[in-house]
């Protein structure tokens, strides 16, 4: 492994190759996409389906996330305001009883 991808890193920087490394990094670029083929494929339908309900999953968790920021960020305003208006008040009955 090593040795393709210091021909890839050399192809990648437009270093010159002989044609026999040209020739291992061919090879070595096959069996990169062979490995990843292998750990990436998705054999039949049922497999599909699996990943497809493993995305509406995902997604659906992330629209309820979302929807709990956009409470929780409308609460912090909220609160926001009555910390405000207590620090408010809070002078005033400061100034008050000076």
């Amino acid at each position: 492994m090593e040795r393709g991808q210091e021909l890839h890193d050399r192809f990648a920087r437009n270093l010159p190759l002989s044609e026999s490394e040209r020739l291992e990094l061919m090879e070595w670029y096959a069996a990169m996409d062979a490995e990843e083929s292998r750990t990436v494929r998705i054999r039949d339908g049922s497999d599909r389906m699996s990943v497809q309900a493993q995305i509406d999953a995902a997604l659906h968790d992330i629209e309820e996330t979302s929807k709990r920021l956009l409470q929780v960020r409308a609460e912090n305003r909220v609160l926001r305001q009555e910390i405000l208006q207590m620090q408010k008040d809070f002078l005033q009955n400061r100034m008050t009883t000076a």
